[in-house]
């Protein structure tokens, strides 16, 4: 099993434990290494050294990766808009959590973000084994 599949499951695991923070720092995890790995594969193809690519990773960020990054590599790969806009939700309130100190997150938020991650990660793994 990838380690993405394991954080999504175990992201469902909190939810039904009511521990929608838990939750929803697995999921987004799960879908940062996903980007991450599609932006690497790519960029190795075209002959990036793995250090540069996981120097812009990391400066770029997981949202406008999402957002920018992924558009103007794989656009037809993609999930729609609302999928999209999902995920970019629950890296911020991931990122409210983690930065901001964040200790509620309802119930719906978690399972909204999940599903959408869910969404986006079966689209794009393709592009992962290509």
């Amino acid at each position: 099993m990838d380690t993405y599949d394991e954080l999504l499951l175990q992201a469902r695991s909190f939810l039904e434990q009511e521990n929608f923070r838990m939750a929803i720092l697995e999921a987004v995890i799960g879908l940062e290494i996903v980007v991450s790995s599609i932006v690497g594969k790519i960029a190795s193809e075209e002959g990036i050294s793995a250090g540069d690519t996981e120097n812009f990773l990391l400066r770029v960020g997981p949202s406008d990766n999402l957002k920018i990054i992924l558009r103007l590599l794989v656009p037809e790969s993609l999930p729609n808009d609302e999928v999209i806009s999902g995920c970019k939700s629950a890296i911020t309130i991931r990122n409210s959590i983690v930065h901001k100190e964040r200790f509620t997150v309802s119930k719906k938020e978690a399972e909204d973000a999940i599903t959408k991650i869910e969404i986006f990660i079966s689209k794009v793994t393709p592009l992962i084994v290509m």
